[in-house]
């Protein structure tokens, strides 16, 4: 990697994903760990025809910035935004939105913002390599493949972060020299599930060591291999809870990032639904294991689409022994939206897709004539584009309520309210 340029600039502004945007000779750069008005010294490395720049030092900091609080912060680049105080930090995340709003020409009430702050994440994914007599784990450095090893995380809830090292330790008996592994950690309702992600079966010693970590300290301990799970000790199966109901958890399912996420959510989307005991249709699209159709079942009868068979079978389940008015039905909402014809049975609807947002179902959306729309979004430019298609469509888009689930990243929860 070539040294091809070496200097001083001004930060002149963050962008939406919280690097910091600067000008030299050789042109515009992005640097993460800075701040709008911050002078810098940077070097710009070149690799394969693809250029790098690097932050060497801050030269005059902001006012905005503050100690981080995790000890790994600028090495490990599982955070960007640890070093900017609270009102400068809101203030960006507020950004994020009103910028992704504007670009479509939208102008809703944004509330103010929700935070869930640091030590509530229930689930990570560490990178895990064995090198000679040492073993790394953590996360990468930002834009390299270099495992940053940790020995905590404050995101993490306590229970999680405290597992990092006893983790570490049963992990260098089980692996390989230079073998390389993920391994996923989610903090669910009963206990600890993990799940590593290994190239090759596990032999009796190395079971009997994960059966060993998994007795002191976790409900469950499986292997995923070629795509294929094999549970090596379970004391029982792992569930969350929405709506008062447990619903079974499987490695790698989608869940919100929190406990906290899933009430905050929940309360909003109620709260822009009927408060009623008369039941009402509603239809719950891209509905997952049930995050808003089990509470929303309490008072209504709700019909739940979604694509993974595995999300389907667990609220099927969760919703019979709960003997809630749930029906759902696999489908794939990017291939197969429900129509405009089929949507204008329900009254209200319920949409949070993944990240890439929901085009082809708000195409449909707009001209059912489904009086009220709550979209839960984990991208606020996504949303922004399905917003203008609904709008476009006759929709008003009323409010919209940014939630900062993912603190200390640039990502942003959205949660907007459409009327016809």
């Amino acid at each position: 990697m070539a040294i091809v340029e070496q200097g001083k600039s001004k930060i002149d502004y963050l962008n939406t994903d919280g690097l910091g945007v600067g000008n030299s000779p050789k042109g515009k750069f992005e640097l993460p760990y800075t701040i709008e008005g911050e002078i810098v010294e940077f070097e710009r490395h070149s690799y394969r025809g693809n250029d790098n720049v690097i932050l060497k030092k801050i030269l005059q900091a902001s006012e905005h910035r503050k100690k981080p609080e995790c000890q790994y912060f600028g090495s490990c680049g599982g955070c960007l935004l640890q070093h900017l105080d609270v009102d400068y930090y809101n203030e960006f995340k507020i950004s994020v939105l009103t910028k992704a709003l504007e670009y479509k020409s939208l102008k809703p009430l944004i509330k103010p913002l929700l935070s869930i702050p640091a030590g509530h994440r229930r689930r990570a994914t560490f990178e895990v390599v064995k090198k000679e007599s040492d073993l790394f784990l953590g996360f990468h450095r930002f834009k390299s493949h270099q495992i940053v090893n940790i020995e905590e995380c404050p995101i993490l809830t306590p229970k999680l972060s405290s597992l990092i090292k006893p983790l570490k330790k049963s992990l260098d008996k089980i692996l390989l020299p230079n073998e390389k592994v993920n391994v996923s950690m989610t903090d669910a309702a009963n206990g600890i599930d993990v799940a590593i992600y290994i190239n090759r079966c596990l032999d009796f010693y190395q079971k009997q060591e994960a059966i060993t970590f998994a007795r002191k300290y976790a409900l469950r301990v499986q292997t995923v291999f070629d795509g294929k799970c094999e549970i090596i000790f379970q004391k029982e199966q792992p569930y969350v809870v929405f709506g008062g109901v447990r619903v079974n958890v499987d490695e790698g399912c989608f869940l919100q990032s929190s406990e906290m996420s899933d009430q905050i959510l929940t309360d909003l989307v109620l709260s822009h639904l009927p408060n009623t005991n008369d039941q009402f249709k509603i239809v719950d699209l891209f509905c997952g294991r049930g995050t808003f159709a089990l509470p929303l079942s309490n008072g209504a009868i709700v019909d739940g689409f979604e694509s993974d068979m595995p999300a389907v079978k667990a609220l099927s389940d969760a919703s019979l022994d709960a003997s809630r008015s749930i029906k759902v039905t696999e489908r794939d909402l990017y291939d197969n939206p429900l129509k405009a014809s089929e949507l204008k049975v329900y009254e209200y609807a319920v949409l949070n897709p993944p990240r890439l947002g929901a085009k082809k179902q708000c195409e449909e959306l707009k001209d059912s004539g489904v009086k009220k729309i709550v979209y839960v979004s984990c991208s606020p430019e996504s949303f922004a584009r399905d917003a203008k298609i609904l709008c476009d469509g006759g929709y008003e888009l009323l409010e919209v309520t940014p939630v900062d689930q993912f603190y200390y990243s640039p990502h942003l929860e959205v949660v907007g309210v459409f009327v016809i």
